[in-house]
């Protein structure tokens, strides 16, 4: 666990200095579950990468929950940007 400290660590101190997000950064969620020695969760997410990531490290995931409301003139670009490009798991609702 000592190695997965310092990579938390080394995380953290990139966020406060605005290299990255950490709400954005699995590997610090995953880092607190082996802590907390979370083995499983639940996520709310359209990031097939986060999947990916976390399952890599260890974690398991019972169930994704999507995070989708229906899109409008404003944000569907860049929702169907997500999809396309970063394979999001969206199903892109239009409002009606």
């Amino acid at each position: 666990m000592e190695k997965d400290q310092y990579y938390m660590n080394l995380a953290l101190q990139e966020a406060k200095k605005g290299r990255f997000q950490t709400w954005k950064n699995p590997l610090v969620g995953a880092v607190i579950f082996k802590e907390l020695k979370i083995k499983e969760i639940n996520l709310l997410t359209n990031n097939p990468d986060k999947i990916d990531q976390l399952n890599d490290y260890g974690i398991k995931i019972n169930k994704r929950i999507p995070l989708e409301l229906a899109s409008n003139d404003v944000d569907r670009f860049y929702l169907q940007t997500k999809k396309k490009r970063f394979h999001h798991l969206l199903e892109l609702k239009e409002v009606e």
